[in-house]
């Protein structure tokens, strides 16, 4: 029979963890909220509803709405920062072998996770929270563009890729993806027949590598 050192030894870290996980619970749910109503009309009330707590569990880790708005968007920017640093591209592959694995590699994290969800989200608060929309520029837009721009140079430098305009293709390429999870959480549910994501993926990557690379010279 155990003591009652050993039992309530082996009880405890279970309630911490489940007072841990809280605010990453509560975050998730508001982010379907503000998905759903948008951010204006969602109420702690919704938010609460939808984490299975009550709204004065919400006051226990935020200000207000608007600090749980902004938390969220700071978790989400530190999943993809983890995520980066897992993700180590082979510099010896090709420009086009790199973009390939890169665009791969990005969707499948944005597709898995609920950072997906937030562009949808900036975007149309974009002009209510100008700091938050500049801080996802800063950590998120502006530092994968450079990444796939230094690509592009790569290949045109390799004599891989034609001689175009490394950031406005780096651009090129990305919106897409960017469109895609703006469309997944909106305008898809309304189509007759669901877009097939891995398709539209495949179809943009190949058609933007096809693009870019230098062709034989026409006898």
């Amino acid at each position: 029979m155990p003591d009652k050192k050993t039992e309530t030894a082996s009880h405890e870290p279970r309630w911490r963890r489940r007072k841990d996980d809280r605010p990453g619970e509560i975050m998730d749910a508001a982010l379907d909220v503000f998905l759903e109503k948008g951010y204006a009309a969602t109420r702690l009330e919704d938010i609460a509803q939808k984490a299975k707590v009550t709204k004065g569990t919400l006051f226990i880790y935020f200000t207000n709405k608007e600090d749980l708005f902004r938390s969220l968007v700071r978790e989400g920017i530190g999943q993809l920062a983890a995520f980066k640093d897992q993700s180590h591209t082979d510099l010896r592959a090709s420009a086009h072998e790199i973009i390939l694995l890169m665009v791969h590699n990005w969707w499948k994290f944005l597709a898995n996770s609920n950072f997906g969800k937030l562009p949808k989200i900036i975007i149309s608060e974009a002009t209510n929270f100008p700091d938050i929309t500049k801080m996802y520029m800063d950590d998120v837009i502006l530092p994968g563009r450079k990444m796939m721009a230094d690509v592009v140079q790569k290949g045109i430098d390799a004599g891989e890729f034609q001689s175009v305009d490394a950031e406005i293709a780096a651009r090129i390429i990305l919106a897409p993806l960017f469109m895609l999870l703006i469309w997944r959480y909106s305008a898809s549910a309304f189509e007759k027949k669901p877009i097939h994501e891995l398709d539209y993926i495949n179809t943009h990557v190949n058609l933007s590598i096809n693009g870019l690379q230098v062709r034989p010279a026409t006898p």
